[in-house]
């Protein structure tokens, strides 16, 4: 029967004056508990929201003590719409709700769409739930329709809980033994339970909470995958993933010890993986090293009077990881010195001795290459004596000396010994100081003004480049100083001389040099040198905020260099450094935490270097 419907049921089959009596176990459905009749079972079916079934039993009884045998059937009052259950769900969650009764169509509204139901539909509901971080709940109303009870609508709830969050990790790249953390953050009263793809990284498979651990020894690059979900014990969020990846320490070859004498080249290359780069400290500088320095080593040893040892310890780096350092020792040995004087004009025919001095206990050898000066090709000693051939025009001879050492041998010095006609004219004494000058300045010598001219005689300056033939390799002639650099005639890093020259004019601005007496004195060495140059090898493009950048620059000129260097954003001054370079290479690790306050809203970082010098040069920008 439908929901307010009357019920009447006849009772008959007893004799006359009969009593039904009849129990019902549902009396929700209108009928009471327990009752009795002479007639018929008569009530109004109740208003119920979900069918409601009653079974009565029904005893007949006639006269006082005879009972006949009891009937049992059931009443239903069935609703044309069966009241649903209220929901609750998470987001994401499929939701399904079929609906019953005697209605055949059922309409349905939904006073609130971001559940992710619409406002209005018909038919059984099949929707997954949406959500965020606010609980939702909607009331949904169903209308039955075209069924045989009167269309009496249901509401029930949908409620949908709100989502847990966790806010976006960001990536991560570190190196193998590293300390790894990383912290979660998210919705109030989250948990966040994580997976790792990769456990060969150092992190476990699974966990909960933050992550804490220390990067795995690795051979390669190993990269996981770690996915995180939130959860607030009564959903799980969506999940996010960010990547960690752990680089391992390149490991580079082990030079071998070396031992040099002193006033020696040594060339030490690092061997390691590719893109590697090496910085290294050296624990004696007095071996001719610096105390610090980056790439492979080149220098020469620094002589001295006792046995230098230094130890070099070298790092390889790669990708912003150091690997183990490895150390090497550098021994250099004591080389002897010698000391020889100025070159020496002496007059035909006169004797002429020299003293030359060494380090104690060296033995020392000469050679000269024209005995035509009246000293034999070769000897040894510290004292050479002869007497100088007569000539009847100028005559050059070059002697090297080279020291010996019970281990080393020293560097060779030489002098020129010149035998001359001596007349009455004399050119004067120039500064013998030998020079080195940056390109392409001019070269300041110093004549002291003592010449002795004759009659006829004139004096002028020369630049040659033979030291045996002076007057066959002149390149420059005037009769004033200073000395200029000739582009295209004089060279950096060639040696030059100077020579004053007094004797007949022969020809505008050049003497006799065949003339019975004239005087050719000669002055300082002179060599040019090019100014140094310094070359960004590995530019950066751009400098992360949290991340530091590696600049390799060349180096070309004569070490040690002062190389200043500044970093600028939209002309403010960020970072401004000297550095102090012995080899050819420097290293520049520029980090965030090293600059100063940026401008507002950030920009292009510049780098310049405005001062460059070496050995003999510098140079500014």
């Amino acid at each position: 029967v439908c929901p307010g419907a009357v019920v009447d049921v006849p009772f008959s089959g007893g004799p006359q004056g009969t009593v039904y009596h009849w129990e019902n176990t549902n009396p929700a459905i209108g009928l009471a508990a327990t009752g009795s009749t002479t007639t018929n079972l008569y009530f109004t079916a109740a208003q119920v929201s979900t069918a409601q079934t009653g079974t009565v039993t029904v005893t007949p009884v006639a006269g006082e003590d005879c009972a006949g045998d009891p009937v049992t059937f059931d009443i239903t009052v069935t609703p044309s719409l069966n009241d649903p259950p209220d929901i609750t769900v998470c987001p994401g969650d499929p939701v399904a709700v079929g609906f019953t009764g005697t209605g055949v169509n059922f309409n349905w509204t939904n006073s609130n769409p971001a559940i992710g139901l619409p406002g209005s539909g018909s038919g059984d509901l099949a929707f997954t739930a949406a959500g965020g971080a606010q609980q939702q709940t909607a009331t949904i109303t169903v209308t039955p329709s075209l069924g045989p009870c009167a269309p009496v609508p249901q509401t029930f709830t949908v409620t949908v809980r709100p989502a847990p969050s966790v806010n976006q990790p960001p990536n991560l790249a570190v190196c193998a033994g590293a300390s790894v953390t990383a912290n979660f953050t998210g919705s109030p009263g989250s948990t966040f339970a994580w997976t790792n793809s990769n456990p060969a990284s150092g992190l476990g498979p699974s966990g909960t909470g933050n992550i804490a651990f220390v990067a795995a020894d690795v051979g390669q690059t190993e990269t996981a995958t770690v996915t995180v979900t939130p959860d607030n014990g009564t959903c799980a969020g969506i999940p996010r993933t960010f990547d960690i990846r752990v680089k391992p320490l390149p490991l580079m070859l082990p030079p071998a010890d070396a031992t040099v004498c002193a006033e020696s080249d040594l060339q030490v290359a690092f061997a390691g993986p590719p893109g590697a780069t090496y910085v290294w400290t050296n624990s004696n500088p007095a071996i001719g090293l610096a105390a610090t320095g980056a790439g492979d080593i080149a220098f020469t040893a620094a002589n001295g009077p006792q046995q230098q040892t230094a130890t070099v310890t070298v790092t390889p780096r790669l990708e912003g990881c150091d690997g183990p350092p490895v150390s090497f020792s550098v021994t250099v040995l004591p080389a002897p010195v010698v000391q020889v004087p100025a070159d020496l004009t002496v007059c035909s025919g006169k004797q002429l001795t020299v003293q030359l001095t060494a380090t104690p206990g060296a033995s020392l050898v000469w050679t000269n290459s024209a005995p035509a000066i009246g000293l034999p090709a070769a000897g040894g000693g510290p004292v050479i004596t002869f007497t100088a051939a007569q000539v009847d025009s100028l005559l050059t001879g070059l002697i090297t000396v080279t020291p010996h050492g019970t281990q080393c041998t020293g560097l060779s010095q030489t002098f020129v010994i010149m035998v001359v006609r001596c007349c009455q004219t004399f050119a004067g004494a120039l500064d013998t100081m030998n020079r080195t000058v940056c390109a392409p300045d001019s070269a300041f010598v110093s004549h002291f003004g003592n010449q002795g001219l004759g009659p006829g005689d004139t004096l002028v300056f020369i630049l040659y480049s033979d030291s045996l033939d002076p007057l066959g390799s002149v390149l420059w002639v005037s009769d004033s100083l200073p000395i200029p650099f000739l582009p295209g005639v004089t060279q950096p890093d060639s040696t030059y001389f100077v020579a004053v020259v007094a004797g007949p004019l022969a020809a505008p601005d050049s003497v006799d040099a065949g003339a019975a007496c004239f005087s050719l004195i000669r002055g300082p060495k002179v060599r040019w040198v090019a100014r140094p140059t310094a070359l960004a090898l590995s530019p950066p493009e751009a400098v992360c905020r949290d991340g530091c950048v590696d600049v390799l620059i060349e180096l070309k000129g004569h070490p040690p260099f002062d190389f200043s260097w500044r970093a600028s954003m939209g002309g403010q001054v960020l970072l401004d450094r000297t550095e102090t370079v012995a080899g050819s290479q420097l290293l520049l690790t520029i980090c965030p935490a090293d600059l100063g306050p940026l401008p507002p809203g950030g920009g292009m970082l510049d780098f310049g270097a405005y001062y460059l010098a070496d050995r003999y040069c510098g140079c500014k920008k």
